[in-house]
């Protein structure tokens, strides 16, 4: 079925949908889509806000599987939001306006799910598991949601679950039997997976797409096969990828996988309190205090030889009595007998974390990955303690290209990649307009970063009229950000926007640091202005502070990075973003330094091939979490001078949607 018998003015969407509105982006992007399937060609369309990306790739994706019922499209998305409005609005009213019935399911990891056997231990050995009144309670109500619920999924639960407590039910990798277990005929996660195994559009998250294709390399997988791919919200591809495709160990992952066998001081744990088990607890403890003195020896040799930004040049020589300690009980762990069966398998699980910890380690200090930075992650101690700080041992892919060309991109018939900021070139698309054809240096930031080398492109402007909504002001006059007087100008100019809109905002920073400054020097002006001050801190939802910042609709949001993209505020909440730094990545930061290292050794720019290309798509995605929808009106104030002070200023600006600009001096 041709994309416009759905799309067009007069197409099914239309008579299933009152006051739809037609945009020729959104078939136009379809129709672009449907021909990558169909030639198998990847392809990357950048489409701009309101386009309507969701349905313009939902129907080529349903018309495949109907034209060929034996294909599979994934849809792989960053966000929990886009997800649920693909799977609990968008294909549910698609599956009305399509003549043919088609399967499409959530697809969510192992951990996600109730695990019967496990809850079933958890039960039977509370006692020794738990340690307070209401993490028993709240295995109780598990208990009572696990005879009620269909799924056993953790989306199905009506009130707060112990993170605590989930550990010890949820499904878990390393303890599952699969059909030799008692309980695989009702298994919630087996169910998903015949669930999954059965339908043609599986909705996924960025983590879990990318978690499979580095399990397909050891032969296994999460996902069954697919012909072909949407990634949407692709500009954190390379981010997500990187993270998979590296590698870390931190002081934390031993102890959580310890205080689950046995913790001495509270006498409890899954290890029976039994001579049986003696040996095991011994070589827990052993454990406990090899993790210890490891990562304080590692913490005391970044303080006396690291670099100050922890990256690391070569392998730490230095003595490793942890993965030999974690070899050890997971030999013990294996060797141990015990009376029931449910006991010996939840210890078998064990064994396994223990094993993949202990190598783990050992990659990361021997440096085995090749290709890849390394560094050690301090973390600050809290406020008010003395002593080395903890610390963790991390590796990253420098270039995450050759692994995704090894393991998607030659392996996938079509992999589509489509947000609204995947280009640095200039905007220059008109409302209403056709596709333009892309220059060859609009994506070719993207295409280097992710080894693209055969890949259709275009691009698509918005419906929205950004002339009309928007209007940029440009603070001229506060100096480099770098000067001693641009933080006092800075939160002056701060008050003037605000002031203008009275509240409705979000303030966007680039580092904890400057956000905490600005935050303390201008409590006592949201209080006189009786304004809320929203501020994120490091471990505060996200989630909870957008709730808050929509219901009180005068409110003002001071965030860092992440409140940059993914954020989604329609209405009079926000009509307000100021922008108060360019978004350059830290350059010593070690895997930022590596790459710009890899760039200038191949005879490149590391400022123009990579820091200011990257910081555009940034820049791009602050901007675009003002307007939301067609009713959307409001200002964005840059109160960075480079825009205008500096040649590459002016790329900034022409990345953007034609608006009204302002520059103050």
């Amino acid at each position: 079925m041709d994309p416009s018998a759905i799309l067009a003015p007069d197409g099914l969407i239309s008579a299933k949908l009152p006051g739809y509105e037609h945009r020729p982006q959104q078939l136009r992007m379809a129709e672009l889509v449907g021909r990558a399937f169909v030639d198998k060609k990847h392809l990357i369309i950048e489409a701009g806000t309101g386009v309507g990306k969701s349905f313009a790739y939902l129907v080529p994706a349903i018309e495949m599987v109907h034209s060929q019922p034996d294909k599979r499209v994934v849809i792989s998305t960053h966000t929990i939001a886009l997800q649920e409005q693909l799977i609990e609005k968008d294909i549910p009213f698609l599956k009305k306006v399509f003549p043919n019935d088609f399967k499409a399911v959530l697809v969510k990891g192992r951990s996600n799910y109730l695990c019967l056997r496990r809850l079933a231990f958890a039960s039977v050995h509370q006692d020794r598991l738990f340690g307070s009144e209401s993490e028993l309670k709240n295995l109780w109500r598990i208990e009572d949601w696990a005879g009620r619920t269909r799924d056993g999924s953790t989306r199905s639960i009506r009130f707060a679950v112990s993170p605590r407590v989930w550990r010890w039910v949820c499904a878990d990798r390393n303890s599952c039997h699969g059909r030799s277990c008692q309980l695989f005929s009702k298994c919630f996660y087996q169910a998903s997976r015949r669930q999954t195994r059965a339908a043609h559009i599986l909705v996924v998250n960025h983590a879990l797409f990318f978690a499979d294709l580095v399990l397909r390399e050891k032969q296994g997988s999460v996902l069954p096969s697919y012909d072909a791919v949407v990634l949407d919200e692709a500009h954190r591809i390379e981010e997500v990828a990187g993270d998979h495709l590296g590698g870390r160990i931190s002081p934390g992952q031993v102890e959580y996988l310890l205080n689950i066998l046995y913790n001495p001081q509270k006498q409890k744990g899954v290890l029976p309190l039994s001579d049986t088990a003696r040996s095991a607890r011994q070589a827990a403890v052993t454990a406990r205090s090899a993790n210890e003195q490891f990562f304080a020896a590692l913490a005391k040799w970044q303080r006396d030889f690291g670099r100050s930004n922890g990256r690391l040049s070569e392998p730490i020589v230095m003595d490793n009595t942890l993965s030999p300690a974690l070899c050890q009980l997971a030999e013990l762990l294996r060797e141990l007998s015990l009376k029931s069966d449910e006991d010996q398998l939840e210890l078998a699980g064990y064994a396994g974390q223990a094993q993949e910890l202990a190598d783990q380690l050992q990659t990361l200090l021997e440096q085995k990955v090749d290709s890849a930075v390394y560094w050690i992650e301090s973390e600050p101690l809290p406020h008010g303690r003395r002593g080395l700080p903890r610390c963790k041992l991390v590796c990253a892919p420098i270039n995450v290209g050759p692994d995704l060309q090894r393991l998607l991109w030659s392996k996938t018939d079509s992999v589509v990649l489509t947000s609204a900021t995947l280009s640095v070139g200039p905007s220059e698309l008109p409302t209403g307009s056709q596709p333009q054809e892309p220059s060859a240096d609009d994506f070719e930031f993207l295409r280097s970063r992710l080894g693209l080398t055969q890949v259709d492109r275009a691009r698509l402007g918005s419906p929205f009229d950004f002339s009309e909504q928007v209007t940029v002001h440009v603070e001229a006059g506060l100096g480099h950000p770098n000067d001693s007087q641009f933080l006092p100008g800075c939160c002056q100019a701060i008050k003037k926007y605000i002031q203008m809109s009275r509240g409705k905002a979000f303030v966007l920073f680039t580092s904890w640091q400057m956000l905490t400054s600005v935050a303390h020097e201008l409590a006592e002006f949201f209080d006189e202005q009786e304004i809320a001050l929203l501020i994120q801190k490091q471990g505060t939802s996200r989630t909870h502070l957008l709730n808050t910042f929509r219901k009180d609709t005068d409110s003002v949001l001071f965030g860092t990075m992440s409140f940059w993209q993914g954020v989604d505020v329609k209405g009079p909440a926000l009509s307000n973003v100021i922008i108060t730094k360019l978004p350059f990545a830290v350059p010593d930061e070690p895997l930022i330094q590596a790459r710009m290292d890899s760039i200038r050794n191949k005879g490149g720019n590391p400022f123009m091939d990579y820091q200011l290309p990257e910081a555009i798509l940034r820049f791009k995605q602050g901007f675009g979490r003002l307007i939301r929808s067609r009713a959307d009106r409001g200002i964005v104030a840059i109160l960075d001078s480079r825009l205008v002070t500096q040649r590459y200023g002016q790329r900034f600006l022409q990345a953007l949607p034609k608006c009204r600009v302002t520059v103050n001096d």
